[in-house]
């Protein structure tokens, strides 16, 4: 990977690259040509049943579910297909079947609670939800109050109800041999997945991502054989669970999966017992196994390359995490759901900080706030073009108008920089940007300081209005490790010592027992926010 700046136009592009494979191709033609060039490989593994899958029984399990949709009389071409559901041994069959009948599928969080559903159904109205066991009912309330009555399928019970069980779907037709995928028409406009935006206000938007674009992003160009296998934690409501989906049948690696939720002595026993080479993990999970009694025992020698990203990785926790593992190294990246894949720092190419090089057929420019262009070296909000872009919001063109500009260029919300090689360095969300007296302030600059104390498990800072003064007050949230005491005072005194004047906590420093997280275990700094300012009137209240 390289980075490449031309200065007339103050923009920098990843290499051109053309896909190994025909982006106008359709993924579910794809996916079975693909499953079939190698059928005894095994594609996937259920942790915790031992429970394999080979690319032939994947290609016939999803071949089925497309024929016995059609005797259902549903699912069809543009028919929206939500899944609720963990990382189940039928999941990704049902998944790929949906490619190939060209049925969009919308990704949810299995944890979420009625009200998150909710507005989500309303915008694609699926007409059939996959889901467990344990969240159904929720998953049912939440169709009711979104007006719509789609069928269920369950992927883990035998029926009873009316519902279908993913193993009636998977049942031997007796016509596989016969099935021969349709051409469903132009990729660069068919929708594959429709997946939710980061963020941490407001409810998600569904981001419409087409065939075209999901086939250009996920082939490796090449060291396919370094690549044997895949795991994380992630369901597919979030890009790291439903890329690995793809990357494994796109690149030939086995993915390893699991219904557990994310704990550090989940994650110790999953890699020792299955010698995981290639994990991805976000970086409070990365802080939680650094905080783990049980470190120090766990068997991390299997690990080539830990990935982290979808928030910040600091340098000091991708120096401590590196400590821990023997034979491989950390990678961080950097995108977005609006874009994809956007950069990478892996292997020799690093830059402290930085979140690498570009990735492959992507255009970068950085906007002022006078959106006038600027270059190396200067800070500026992120805008970002891809040879094959998303299709925009799901059902809502005034913010697909908001997003993208008409010439394909999309506005990530970021601040960034590039330095003099090309190296990308992602500081804030504008939005979370702290005013203070006309000085802009990152409140990642002040975290990182903060970081730097043993006894901080989790930071979050944040601007807290004093509307006397018409200024942001610099705040500060924290986490302690477990067992461990710190005062407000030696807080403050580090971030004085390093900082300049405008940067230092006039708001105060607040300690929480835990720290509000988004579903996806990024640091909520909406509700991190709304506590902050909970706890500043209670002091001004005594």
């Amino acid at each position: 990977m390289s980075t490449v700046y031309d200065p007339s136009k103050k923009v920098w592009t990843g290499i051109t690259q053309p896909s190994l494979f025909n982006p106008q191709a359709n993924m579910g033609q794809l996916i079975l040509n693909l499953l079939e060039r190698n059928p005894s490989k095994v594609i996937q593994v259920s942790v915790e049943t031992g429970a394999t899958v080979t690319c032939e029984e994947m290609r016939l399990r999803t071949i089925r579910i497309v024929q016995n949709f059609a005797t259902l009389g549903s699912p069809r071409k543009g028919d929206f297909v939500c899944f609720a559901a963990r990382n189940r041994e039928n999941l990704a069959p049902l998944v790929y079947a949906c490619f190939l009948i060209g049925a969009p599928v919308h990704c949810l969080d299995p944890d979420f609670a009625v009200r998150d559903i909710v507005s989500m159904l309303r915008l694609s109205k699926p007409v059939m939800v996959v889901a467990d066991e344990d969240n159904v009912q929720t998953v049912k309330q939440a169709c009711a109050e979104a007006g719509i009555l789609p069928k269920y399928v369950l992927l883990d019970k035998v029926t009873e109800n009316g519902d279908i069980s993913a193993s009636e779907l998977i049942k031997e037709t007796g016509q596989e041999e016969m099935f021969y995928p349709a051409y469903l028409g132009n990729s660069e406009q068919l929708v594959a997945a429709v997946v939710c935006s980061s963020g941490t206000t407001g409810m998600p938007k569904g981001i419409c991502i087409s065939h075209a674009t999901f086939i250009n992003q996920y082939v490796l160009l090449s060291n396919l054989s370094k690549i044997q296998d895949g795991f994380n934690f992630s369901s597919l409501y979030w890009l790291s669970g439903f890329g690995m989906l793809l990357q494994s049948v796109f690149n030939n690696f086995t993915r390893y999966i699991t219904t557990r939720r994310f704990s550090p002595e989940a994650f110790f026993e999953i890699i020792a017992k299955y010698k995981i080479s290639n994990v991805f993990a976000p970086p409070t999970q990365l802080a939680l196994i650094l905080q783990s009694e049980h470190l120090g025992q766990a068997d991390l020698s299997s690990i080539r390359l830990l990935f982290s990203g979808g928030a910040y990785v600091s340098p000091a926790l991708r120096r401590s995490v590196q400590k821990w593992l023997p034979n491989g190294t950390i990678g961080v990246g950097y995108g977005f759901s609006e874009v994809g894949y956007v950069s990478a720092e892996m292997g020799a190419q690093k830059r402290e900080g930085s979140v690498g090089q570009l990735a492959p057929n992507v255009e970068i420019k950085l906007l002022d706030d006078d959106d006038k262009q600027v270059g190396i070296n200067e800070r500026g909000v992120l805008w970002a073009r891809y040879s094959l872009p998303t299709l925009g919001y799901l059902n809502n063109p005034a913010a697909t108008e908001e997003l993208m500009s008409p010439d394909g260029w999309v506005c990530s919300g970021d601040i960034a920089y590039f330095d003099e090689d090309g190296f990308l360095f992602v500081v804030d969300r504008k939005k979370e940007i702290i005013k203070y007296r006309n000085y802009q302030i990152s409140p990642v600059e002040i975290e990182e300081v903060i970081e730097e104390i043993p006894e901080v498990l989790h930071v979050c800072v944040v601007g807290l209005v004093d509307e006397e003064m018409a200024v942001d007050l610099p705040t500060a949230i924290i986490a302690l490790r477990d067992g461990s005491s710190l005062d407000e005072r030696r807080v403050t005194d580090l971030v004085a010592e390093k900082l300049s004047d405008f940067k230092q906590l006039r708001g105060g420093v607040f300690f929480v027992d835990q720290m509000p997280l988004t579903i996806s275990g990024k640091l909520n700094r909406f509700e991190i926010k709304k506590l902050a300012r909970q706890r500043a009137s209670e002091l001004r209240g005594k």
